[in-house]
């Protein structure tokens, strides 16, 4: 949240509008898991959230570790945190604040 009141404040009214990504490097064999059954995980960050959020092809010949969020400032920091905190229905961590979007040089790339 703070960095995002900054970027509005650095920005004005276009901090919304800016699209921004980064993201995670997650090990391919905890994919399936993030994802959860039929990627419902993921279906339910994405409209908490609004953001995007991309893994990849799990039948690649090269396992890749990197996931990809795309959207909002507030709704990239918002996903990030979920999937690093592991806030997935149902989850015992649900609403709690991983602090993960503090370091705004470390986390977007606008």
């Amino acid at each position: 949240r703070g960095t995002a009141l900054l970027l509005e404040h650095l920005t004005g009214s276009l901090a919304s509008s800016i699209s921004v990504s980064t993201h995670l490097d997650i090990a391919p064999q905890h994919h399936l898991f993030m994802k959860g059954r039929n990627s419902s995980n993921i279906k339910h960050i994405t409209q908490r959230t609004g953001a995007q959020i991309h893994f990849p092809d799990p039948n690649s010949p090269q396992k890749k570790s990197t996931v990809y969020i795309q959207g909002s400032i507030e709704s990239v920091c918002l996903a990030r945190q979920y999937l690093m905190v592991g806030d997935r229905p149902g989850s015992s961590q649900q609403g709690q604040s991983a602090g993960g979007c503090n370091d705004i040089t470390d986390v977007f790339e606008a």
